[in-house]
C-alpha cells in the first residue's frame, strides 16, 4: 500500500497583498489569501485558503505577490487550531507554502536597474553558496 501525502496546488488569485513579519530570530513569514474559482452547471463556486510562506520563499511572494495577481501556490496543507478569547474552539486550514510562481503581473514587479529592486533583495553570504 502507498503511502500518504499531503501536497496541493491551487491556482487562483491573490485576495490581498502580503502580509510581512519576522520570528525572533528573524525569519520572514509571508502571509495572503488565494481565491480558487470552481464553476459546475453554469454555477460559480469560490473557495478562499490562508497561505503561508517562510524564509527565503516567504521574500519572493512578499518581493512578487500582489491582489489581483494570478499565482500558482503548491504546498502541505496545514490545520491551525486555537481557543478564541471567549473560549470557543477555532481551526482553519491553511496552505504552507513550498513553491510559488506568479501567472500573470497585474502589478509591473521590480526590475534590476530600479531602487526599489535593489532595496529588496536578500543579502548572500558564503554560506548560501553551495559549493
Amino acid at each position: 500500500m502507498a503511502g500518504n501525502y499531503n501536497y496541493c496546488c491551487l491556482i487562483g488569485n491573490l485576495t490581498r497583498d502580503v502580509e510581512v513579519r519576522y520570528t525572533q530570530s528573524q525569519v520572514t513569514i509571508a502571509q495572503t489569501a488565494i481565491a480558487v474559482n470552481r464553476t459546475y452547471g453554469g454555477n460559480t463556486e469560490t473557495l478562499f485558503m490562508d497561505i503561508i510562506a517562510f524564509g527565503k520563499l516567504a521574500e519572493v511572494v512578499k518581493q512578487y505577490g500582489f491582489k489581483g495577481e494570478s499565482v500558482m501556490a503548491a504546498g502541505r496543507l496545514n490545520l491551525n487550531q486555537w481557543t478564541a478569547q471567549d473560549g470557543s474552539k477555532r481551526n482553519r486550514i491553511e496552505l504552507i507554502v513550498e513553491s510559488f510562481q506568479v501567472l500573470e503581473f497585474k502589478q509591473q514587479p521590480p526590475q534590476p536597474g530600479d531602487r526599489q529592486y535593489y532595496e529588496n533583495q536578500t543579502p548572500y553570504s558564503n554560506d548560501d553558496i553551495p559549493f
